[in-house]
């Protein structure tokens, strides 16, 4: 929510400076809604840096707590249905995590 926030920042600048520092002729207004922008950038940069891997850290703690689990299930259930009409579901699985 801070980087969609953030993203807005170049928009919100442009108008503060048409409305504020270009009417007023204050070129100390000026250079403080670039110095605000300018952070502002950078910290959307940084968040958007470190987002991919806290991301991935989450998703790869997420696959070492399920996949044991769902794997056991659906062998035990294949090795259960053996012989008999069924779906495909460690099939399904792999096509699914291949993609």
């Amino acid at each position: 929510m801070i980087i969609d926030i953030s993203m807005l920042s170049p928009t919100n600048s442009m108008f503060e400076v048409y409305a504020r520092a270009l009417n007023s002729r204050s070129e100390s207004t000026l250079f403080s809604l670039t110095l605000i922008l300018l952070l502002t950038l950078a910290v959307m940069g940084t968040l958007e840096s470190v987002r991919p891997r806290v991301l991935l850290r989450i998703s790869s703690a997420f696959d070492r707590k399920l996949s044991g689990g769902v794997f056991d299930r659906i062998y035990a259930s294949e090795i259960r249905l053996l012989g008999q009409h069924r779906s495909r579901p460690l099939s399904d699985l792999t096509k699914f995590t291949s993609s």
